[in-house]
This record gives C-alpha cells, sequence and structure tokens, in this order.
C-alpha cells in the first residue's frame, strides 16, 4: 500500500511554424490501495451454524457494536443479488430464520452506517423432518 511517483516529460511538436514548442513535466501519482478488498475475512462477525436449515445467528463484536453511532443492516441475498431479508439488528447478536428462504449458497453482507463490512456465505440446506413413533 502507498503511493508511488511517477515523472515524465510530455513534449507538444506542431508543423506549424507560428507555434511554440512546449516542454511540460509532470508527476503522476499512483495508488496501490486501491481495489476490492477481502470483506469474507472480516473478525468482527460470526456467523453459526452453517450450514443451517431453519436459522443462523450473526454475532457483531460488542466493541463494534456498541459505539452509538453505529447503524448496522443485515442483507441476505441470492448471488444474482436478489435480496430476500433485512434485519436493523438491535443486540450484538441476531437470529435470522431461514425457513422461507431457497436452499443452496446465500450471501450475508453487513452494513455499517451505509458502508459494507462484510460478506459472507451461507448454505441453507433443507430442513429435516421429524418422524415421531407411534405408541
Amino acid at each position: 500500500y502507498g503511493e508511488k511517483d511517477v515523472k515524465n516529460k510530455i513534449t507538444a511538436y506542431s508543423n506549424r511554424s507560428d507555434c511554440e514548442v512546449a516542454d511540460t513535466s509532470y508527476v503522476v501519482k499512483i495508488r496501490s490501495d486501491v481495489g476490492i478488498s477481502d470483506l469474507s475475512n472480516n473478525k468482527h462477525i460470526q456467523i453459526y451454524p452453517n450450514p443451517a436449515s431453519n436459522f443462523i445467528n450473526i454475532k457483531i463484536d460488542e466493541s463494534l457494536f456498541s459505539s452509538a453511532s453505529n447503524n448496522f443492516e443485515i442483507r441476505i441475498s441470492d448471488i444474482n443479488g436478489m435480496v430476500y431479508t433485512r434485519v436493523i439488528p438491535a443486540h450484538p447478536t441476531t437470529r435470522i430464520l431461514l425457513e422461507s428462504l431457497p436452499t443452496g449458497t446465500l450471501l450475508l453482507q453487513v452494513y455499517q452506517n451505509g458502508k459494507l463490512i462484510a460478506v459472507k456465505k451461507i448454505i441453507k440446506v433443507s430442513g429435516l423432518s421429524t418422524i415421531s413413533a407411534a405408541a
């Protein structure tokens, strides 16, 4: 990360005799810290159980959640961007029901003050039915 100076020189030429030839130097700053950061490796957000069929718990680190100026939003979408659930958590640990969501790979996005801070993959599996024994 950081900046790098690249120095170059521009010389303008013309085939007209009434034009001046100008030499101009310039400096270009190239930033190497631009790009897409890895939002899946956010250690302040935990999801469990995963894979899941009925619900997941999302735990936001207490130190991150406790600031009065923090507003969080949790979204669950499919890989095409279709948003199925939006939740504004009132507590650091939030339970979200998955029963009505499709099975397969889903994405959980966590926003803090409108900025995306984490993207996690959720595997939604079909629920297991309970068979009761007749007495």
